[in-house]
């Protein structure tokens, strides 16, 4: 969407926001592996990260069955929903006083740059619904 790729006429400010967007999720994808990382060299249980998330192979299979007209909508209806589901969820993980403070401080700060999203991807459904 930040690239004009996604089939969308977009303001610029929605294009700047998509760009915000995807610097998030590369930081998110760091923090996480980096923590992966830190929990087993701690604990000694080796971590393990597919290739390909199992969610991608099903979204690739949506995507080859699809209507040919249609195709890009799946992969914009999908980052909708998993961007506002996720923030609801993140948002109670750090009230959780069984967790680490350091865990429930980097989870209070991804559920801060998902809101963030959350509101960015109402707005963009809004948009495509006028």
């Amino acid at each position: 969407m930040s690239r004009g790729r996604a089939g969308l006429h977009l303001p610029e400010k929605m294009k700047e926001d998509a760009f915000k967007i995807t610097t998030d999720e590369t930081w998110h994808a760091q923090f996480t592996y980096d923590t992966l990382k830190q929990v087993e060299r701690r604990t000694g249980v080796p971590t393990h990260m597919p290739e390909t998330p199992q969610f991608v192979e099903s979204l690739d299979r949506i995507h080859r069955r699809i209507d040919p007209d249609l195709r890009g909508i799946d992969e914009l209806v999908f980052a909708v929903v998993s961007e506002t589901l996720i923030s609801n969820m993140l948002a109670e993980i750090p009230r959780d006083e069984r967790l680490p403070v350091s865990v429930r401080e980097l989870v209070a700060d991804h559920a801060e740059d998902e809101g963030k999203h959350h509101a960015y991807f109402s707005s963009l459904l809004e948009y495509v619904g006028t």
